[in-house]
């Protein structure tokens, strides 16, 4: 999965939105999907296949891993 792909199952779920088709990073759709946290409590986000996901985008787990922190922080 690339990030348009996974934009595009983010849109699928929880609609579309321009903020979202404006977004072309990692981080910024992480931030995004972390951005429903108080409205959603209950999102989980999924991700299979998470290997081959890292091939395409290497520093992916250390950007989960900020994104996860900074989230953590605000609560």
């Amino acid at each position: 999965m690339n990030l348009e792909a996974f934009k595009g199952a983010i849109s699928a779920q929880l609609g579309s939105s321009p903020v979202l088709e404006g977004i072309n990073s990692w981080e910024a759709v992480l931030y995004y999907l972390a951005s429903f946290k108080d409205t959603n409590p209950k999102l989980v986000v999924i991700i299979d296949e998470f290997p081959y996901l890292v091939d395409q985008a290497p520093a992916l787990p250390s950007t989960l891993r900020a994104n996860e922190d900074e989230t953590m922080r605000s609560r």
